[in-house]
């Protein structure tokens, strides 16, 4: 490989270790904000921040007796506050408040979800006063446009290695090594990354703990074993596609210069049989 083809290869390949972890990272946020997800994560944590804005329970306790006279001929009683409204469905004020509390956290995280933000992503944290919008189906979508984009430079990227690469089975092995280390940097380094991006944000997210977006990498795990068993996949088929041109090449015919050479040694066998006779 020449001094400038090995150094486009270089740079080919840190851009793909670059690539790669930055899009398990877009993978792993986008796959950990699917709804299903969502609901069970996020629920405990809504609750948590509702609570720091009012205590919802002892609320409802004090307006008990009214919200079961307006159930009288209604199916739902809406509790407006400031930042928000509680959907409080009339069919359930039998359950308990605490059933309540609950079942109304688990609306708003759905109505939060599903809501139409009619902002930019990353103005959302300036124009919305709790940031709701990062549980929402929009953040979904906008990490995972951002991994599909990253996954096809990742794409080229590898691509590009491959046809840079004298031998092929070694570009194989690079990028299977490549993800195999990007996806141990990806689990080591995941709480630290999502440290410096919250950090980063110039929003009210001071209300929140570091734990409460612990359900932004809930699905790490997933992301982290499929990348280590690509990588080891892809090592496996560079061992076995140098095995086989190995092979291969040892099954060719001989060279014209091994051929020549093996005709004169049977030429000259003949001659010394025939002199011998």
């Amino acid at each position: 490989m020449g001094l400038i083809r090995g150094g486009i290869f270089t740079f080919v390949s840190v851009c793909f270790l670059i690539s790669v972890l930055v899009g398990g990272i877009f993978l792993t946020i986008a796959s950990s904000l699917k709804y299903s997800n969502v609901e069970v994560e996020l629920t405990p944590v809504i609750k948590s921040l509702i609570e720091k804005q009012v205590n919802l329970q002892d609320l409802i306790t004090r307006k008990f007796s009214t919200i079961q006279k307006y159930c009288e001929n209604n199916s739902e009683y809406i509790l407006e506050q400031s930042q928000f409204s509680v959907s409080i469905l009339c069919n359930e004020i039998s359950q308990g408040t605490e059933n309540i509390v609950d079942s109304a956290i688990k609306r708003i995280v759905k109505e939060k979800y599903y809501q139409d933000y009619q902002c930019e992503f990353w103005e959302c944290f300036k124009s919305e006063s709790l940031p709701f919008f990062i549980i929402s189906q929009k953040a979904h979508d906008y990490w995972k446009a951002k991994f599909n984009l990253v996954f096809i430079l990742s794409s080229i990227f590898f691509i590009s290695m491959f046809f840079l690469s004298e031998k092929k089975s070694n570009a194989l092995i690079l990028a299977g090594g490549i993800l195999i280390l990007d996806s141990i940097l990806l689990r080591t380094l995941s709480w630290l990354l999502l440290k410096l991006v919250l950090s980063s944000i110039n929003s009210n997210l001071s209300i929140f703990s570091l734990d409460s977006f612990k359900f932004l990498i809930v699905s790490l795990g997933f992301v982290f074993i499929g990348m280590l068993i690509l990588g080891f996949v892809l090592i496996l088929f560079g061992v076995g596609f140098k095995l086989w041109i190995f092979f291969k090449e040892k099954e060719k015919p001989d060279t014209k210069e091994e051929i020549e050479k093996i005709v004169e040694e049977k030429i000259e066998k003949n001659r010394k049989t025939k002199k011998e006779k």
